[in-house]
């Protein structure tokens, strides 16, 4: 699913991901080519439900697309 269409909750957004998770990421996604794990977001709404740190290292990074899991 394209990040664009991603919506993040308020809850979420004063939060950045922690340096040690966001390097483990980062890791990954270099080792893999994407996110390890897929983002998990409501099937209607398309809104964040967990996995933030993957969605934010992914934005960081500027994947276009990523997996999720509704």
């Amino acid at each position: 699913m394209s990040l664009e269409d991603i919506k993040v909750p308020e809850p979420f957004l004063p939060f950045a991901s922690g340096m040690a998770k966001q390097k483990i990421v980062e890791e990954s996604i270099e080792k893999n080519g994407t996110v390890d794990k897929p983002i998990i977001i409501d099937p209607e709404t398309h809104e964040l439900l967990d996995s933030y740190s993957r969605y934010y290292v992914a934005k960081q990074i500027k994947l276009e697309r990523v997996p999720v899991h509704y």
